[in-house]
């Protein structure tokens, strides 16, 4: 059973429509997962805004640019390099991912992707 959405989110969450270009660095974020961020009033990283989109039916795939992206691209990047437009994440396999994030965390650039649990 869905827990009952108590807060103001768009019906149609996460829809790709909505999903912005990245930026010059290549960095991207979708606005309603910025949204819930807002909503639950939290300005970090923590673990409530993962919780609670989770608990709306939704489960996450990680990919991290170090693993997938060419050598010279992660050896830039972690030599100050800011741009990491070049690099394409993969898709994870299964159908109906949507791309939420591509941000940076301690471990270096990742990109966040959400669908709806499957059955």
């Amino acid at each position: 059973m869905q827990k009952e959405n108590k807060l103001n989110l768009p019906p149609d969450l996460f829809n790709p429509s909505r999903m912005p270009e990245r930026d010059k660095n290549g960095f991207v974020c979708h606005p309603d997962h910025d949204l819930i961020y807002e909503q639950l009033g939290i300005d970090d990283e923590g673990e409530a805004a993962g919780k609670l989109i989770l608990s709306l039916g939704y489960e996450f795939h990680f990919i991290h640019m170090q693993d997938e992206a060419p050598g010279e691209l992660i050896e830039a990047y972690f030599d100050g390099e800011t741009n990491i437009s070049a690099w394409l994440p993969s898709q994870p396999s299964g159908d109906n991912w949507q791309l939420l994030c591509i941000y940076d965390d301690e471990d270096g650039p990742v990109a966040a992707y959400a669908r709806k649990k499957l059955a």
